[in-house]
């Protein structure tokens, strides 16, 4: 099908708009220089409210990302800028994830893929990156420190509601995340940042398959890996080419075991995900909301995937594992007030299965009390007051006749304002003899201890008072009093 040169004078005078504000707005800051736009820039470029772009239509059922007379306009006004051509794209590129339900977001700021010599001034940044579970963290500069130094969850899309966002990915959730990466004209070298990027993602990854779209000002090449083997297919289509946007929307929709999993359980429970909560031993959390309410109450997913655990023996041991903790936690919602017993709340009758071709992919549950993550920010400390709620928190659970089992400072939330619960129990109510002679509520302690601090195995004084360890106030306030003047690990 034909365009009408009307429609073609409209796309043409709108594209022409963007190129000219976004080359006045570098001008303005950068001079020649090719810098990367920043968050303030795209505000100016967007608060107006005109800043749109039109999608081209249908041709036989098959889109080009661009028309040619976009495509031509684009190489000759964005002047060889790599950063132009980032902003001119992105929204196009947002409709185009939209349509499958992912998200396009800007990245050019965030290190966020760790390389083999895991130090953070190493890592890679891609360009931008999307998903089509819309989670992911907004750029440091953005979060807001609360509580003495705690972090605060921030919502995907927060910085700007609309075409641009930013941030940077959640290192947890790599696998559901498609990167993108942009040059002006693609080279060899560029080739093999890409490769580099594929091989950090999916190390150590058996089961799942990593894409970047690497992109020019002619062309976008999609690129595959799985378990730190990058495929020798490539496959490369120009912005032009018909059937180029159902490319792109192949690779954007694709799902693995894990997205599939929390799709079927938000459609099952009737929610929809609202942030990422963490990652635990048995499983990932998230926070959503019901969606069949105005203002639906924020609960907690709990998807535990068993189809990738190996044998069925395996598989079967991981659901039992699930399905144990669940009905622990909905017959504690039955019996005990939350004050009392400092854990989180399973909501009765949300246990929920999902199948795919017959093989079950996973179970999950909803859980009340969504808190507030503990972890501190980056070159922040845990306060003394905070270290006493910890402990108190904890001692509390042991009074009851409970131990945790993975009791470290990753599965402790503040819920209504400085109440803090647990999360991700891996738990019983025995006393058994543990590691060492030392009993499970004992080991807790020392989980706890080991996930906040450094170097403490030799303190003769923290000794004393694990040796005295009764589970009472006075005891655990006396532990975290000690402990509040060592050195803290960098808490991940």
């Amino acid at each position: 099908m034909e365009l009408s040169s009307k429609a073609v004078e409209s796309m043409s005078l709108n594209f022409d708009k963007q190129l000219s504000d976004i080359r006045a707005l570098k001008k303005a800051r950068f001079g020649p220089s090719p810098g990367a736009l920043s968050h303030s820039d795209y505000a100016k470029l967007t608060e107006s409210g005109g800043f749109d772009f039109i999608v081209p239509p249908d041709v036989h059922g098959r889109k080009p990302v661009l028309t040619a007379t976009q495509h031509s306009d684009m190489i000759s006004k964005c002047s060889k800028d790599e950063h132009m051509l980032i902003a001119i794209m992105t929204p196009v590129l947002s409709a185009i994830c939209a349509e499958v339900g992912a998200s396009f977001v800007n990245s050019e700021e965030v290190q966020w893929i760790p390389t083999t010599s895991n130090d953070p001034a190493n890592f890679l940044k891609p360009d931008a990156f999307s998903t089509v579970i819309n989670v992911h963290s907004v750029s440091e500069e953005h979060r807001v420190v609360e509580l003495g130094g705690l972090r605060r969850k921030l919502v995907a899309g927060s910085v700007f509601e609309h075409i641009y966002k930013f941030g940077g990915p959640i290192w947890e959730l790599r696998d559901i995340y498609v990167v993108w990466e942009f040059k002006w004209s693609v080279s060899p070298a560029d080739r093999g940042t890409a490769y580099n990027y594929l091989v950090n993602l999916s190390r150590d990854d058996v089961y799942n398959t990593y894409f970047v779209l690497l992109c020019d000002c002619e062309h976008f090449y999609i690129i595959s890996a799985k378990n730190g083997t990058v495929s020798s297919r490539v496959d490369k289509f120009a912005w032009c080419t018909l059937g180029a946007v159902d490319a792109l929307q192949g690779v954007l929709s694709h799902k693995n075991a894990r997205v599939s999993l929390v799709q079927g359980l938000c459609t099952n429970l009737r929610v929809t995900v609202f942030d990422f909560l963490g990652a635990g031993a048995t499983g990932r959390c998230f926070s959503v909301r019901d969606t069949t309410a105005t203002e639906g109450e924020l609960c907690a997913l709990k998807a535990v995937l068993t189809c990738h655990r190996g044998s069925k023996t395996e598989c079967a041991s991981a659901e039992a594992l699930a399905l144990g903790e669940f009905f622990k936690l909905e017959a504690l919602a039955a019996v005990s007030e939350p004050e009392s017993m400092p854990v989180v709340r399973a909501v009765t009758g949300s246990l929920s299965r999902v199948y795919h071709n017959g093989e079950l992919l996973g179970v999950g549950y909803l859980m009340r009390d969504v808190g507030q993550s503990m972890v501190p920010l980056p070159n922040t400390k845990i306060r003394l007051d905070t270290l006493k709620l910890l402990f108190a928190s904890l001692s509390a659970l042991h009074r009851r006749g409970h131990y945790h089992g993975d009791a470290r400072i990753q599965n402790a939330v503040f819920v209504r304002g400085r109440q803090v619960i647990w999360i991700d129990l891996v738990w019983g109510s025995e006393e058994p003899v543990g590691v060492n002679g030392n009993s499970k509520k004992l080991e807790d302690v020392v989980a706890l201890i080991d996930s906040i601090f450094e170097g403490v195995n030799a303190d003769e004084k923290l000794g004393l008072l694990m040796n005295q360890y009764g589970a009472t106030l006075e005891n655990s306030d006396g532990i975290a009093a000690h402990l509040a003047g060592l050195p803290q690990r960098r808490i991940m």
